[in-house]
């Protein structure tokens, strides 16, 4: 069990966390109780970092952006936002030869678990990446530089490279995730911009 997503539409994890999804509607244990505080501390990061990317979201219709796992920032109140402001929504769908498509969804209930325990569209209708004007994407590490590093396998790199220095890429982040330095392969794709709860690099 990887991420699922809750009555309100928020995305969150219970993977590895003990937790079932009947006891999680009548949470009464004190360690139980702690991994809500924990969920709601990432909700209110999520919350935060919307509010630093809604200026960089003027001029753009459609919009790439990742469903997140477990270490990642909780972009579902971000989607909500798209949604309700009219954006065309775009989310990753991994393919079996490790490449991604970009998929058009109109609500989270479109998505279910797919490649590595990561909620993506079932179905769908790709959308050419030359349609898109906004790319928002994850990874494990970023550095002050705007180097990224995500899980090894090469996804977000592939997808990437052939829009880089054409559109705007945008790296989400917590804080505790930003390093001085990383070690980048020729081809790894770097972001232009890099936003955390509290700071938006470069600064």
């Amino acid at each position: 069990m990887g991420s699922t997503i809750d009555s309100t539409g928020k995305i969150c994890s219970l993977q590895g966390k003990g937790i079932t999804k009947r006891r999680y509607k009548g949470i009464t244990g004190e360690r139980d109780k702690g991994i809500l505080r924990g969920r709601n501390k990432g909700i209110i990061r999520g919350k935060k970092i919307l509010d630093c990317l809604i200026p960089f979201l003027k001029g753009a219709k459609t919009v790439f952006i990742f469903i997140p796992k477990d270490d990642e920032v909780d972009t579902s109140g971000i989607i909500s936002y798209l949604f309700d402001k009219g954006y065309r929504v775009i989310v990753p769908k991994c393919r079996d030869d490790y490449t991604m498509a970009g998929i058009r969804i109109s609500c989270l209930d479109e998505l279910k678990a797919g490649a590595y325990g990561v909620f993506e569209p079932e179905d769908g209708n790709e959308v050419d990446k030359g349609e898109i004007d906004l790319f928002i994407v994850p990874g494990t590490l970023f550095d002050r530089k705007l180097n990224r590093k995500g899980r090894g396998l090469g996804y977000f790199d592939r997808f990437l490279s052939d829009v880089k220095g054409k559109k705007t890429i945008i790296g989400l982040c917590k804080e505790s995730q930003v390093v001085d330095h990383l070690d980048a392969n020729e081809w790894d794709v770097p972001v232009d911009l890099l936003i955390c709860e509290e700071t938006i690099f470069p600064v």
